[in-house]
């Protein structure tokens, strides 16, 4: 059985049938009749905090690449230094000048950094300085994106959070509903390929979903307003509401279309009269406000949940299969420079 067939056995049998019932076209089509409503039924959904990670991590500037890549890098560096000095001064192997040899290790090293104080005197030198400079070019910009993109993706909502029922169903997400309700009904006709989890009662929706039994969780507005501050439904403010209404609806009491043999059509005329001055007044905001403060023993505005776990594994790093061709180029425009120079040095 579901709420609409008991709502029309009880719209039949009496004058007046209170409850938070809403409104639809197809209740109303079989003689129903929805005075003004007392209960905001808008039909939104609820989903799982994306936590926020607060940890302090000196190491992140080294995360856009991964370790084989920073070795490579540093093997790239001395590789060239080396290679650079047995091309523009061979003597500086024979009789080794600490002062003139680290100084090329330090002008290979700050290349990466954007800057070149190479000063080649021979051509070979020059076609090193260069494949470096551009080595230095492509993995300095892979770096700055990398890193960049890592750090605004920390800000960034989560690019896979469900905030609208078209997303429920291109994610095929797991659904919790209260069974026989009207969510359930509407979930039911717009998601019937969706795994679809019923609940009896309005906590075991959110605790099923706190519990990732499902992965979102379509309810009613008040129904959320009543637990979001609710220690033993929301624990830890785990719970929030995903983007907007995706139907605003009031719900209420119901009677009866008859203005003939019973009139409870005149019935339904006095309660909207009542009820709509009721909430001019401000006396039904004021009521479930004091409702609200009655259920919450916590206050979840603003409150975000935090954690010691780092998500940066999720991130994607430039990993030697993306980054090789470019060291494979310099060496192999190195190894020629050598080559050659090796060559003329000998004929």
């Amino acid at each position: 059985k579901t709420w609409t067939i008991f709502l029309f056995w009880g719209a039949e049998r009496f004058d007046i049938f209170l409850n938070y019932w809403t409104k639809s076209t197809e209740r109303m089509s079989k003689g129903v009749l929805f005075p003004e409503g007392y209960y905001d039924g808008s039909i939104i959904l609820v989903g799982l905090k994306r936590k926020k990670y607060f940890v302090f991590n000196p190491w992140k500037i080294f995360h856009p690449f991964p370790l084989s890549v920073w070795l490579a890098i540093g093997a790239s560096i001395i590789f060239t230094g080396v290679i650079y000095i047995i091309i523009e001064n061979i003597n500086c192997l024979t009789r080794p000048s600490s002062e003139r040899c680290g100084a090329i290790f330090y002008y290979s090293a700050m290349v990466f950094n954007g800057q070149s104080d190479f000063s080649p005197r021979s051509n070979l030198g020059r076609l090193i300085t260069w494949s470096w400079t551009f080595w230095a070019m492509i993995v300095g910009s892979a770096y700055t994106a990398s890193l960049a993109t890592s750090l605004v993706a920390e800000q960034a909502p989560y690019s896979n959070q469900v905030n609208a029922i078209s997303d429920v169903e291109a994610a095929c997400s797991r659904v919790c509903v209260r069974k026989g309700g009207y969510e359930d009904e509407l979930v039911t006709n717009k998601l019937p390929d969706n795994p679809i989890i019923r609940k009896t009662d309005d906590d075991s929706v959110f605790k099923s979903l706190i519990d990732t039994e499902c992965d979102i969780a379509v309810v009613e507005m008040m129904m959320w307003k009543r637990y979001e501050n609710s220690k033993e439904v929301n624990k830890d403010c785990r719970l929030e509401q995903r983007g907007s209404p995706y139907k605003f609806l009031m719900a209420g009491a119901a009677t009866s279309a008859d203005s003939d043999l019973y009139c409870t059509s005149l019935i339904y005329h006095v309660l909207n009269f009542h009820f709509s001055e009721m909430r001019d007044e401000g006396f039904i905001t004021d009521a479930w406000e004091d409702n609200f403060r009655s259920v919450g023993n916590q206050n979840c505005i603003g409150h975000e949940i935090s954690s010691i776990e780092n998500d940066e594994n999720t991130l994607e790093q430039f990993g030697l299969r993306e980054m090789g061709g470019i060291f494979i180029i310099h060496f192999l425009f190195t190894v020629v420079a050598l080559v050659l120079a090796i060559y003329r040095r000998s004929f």
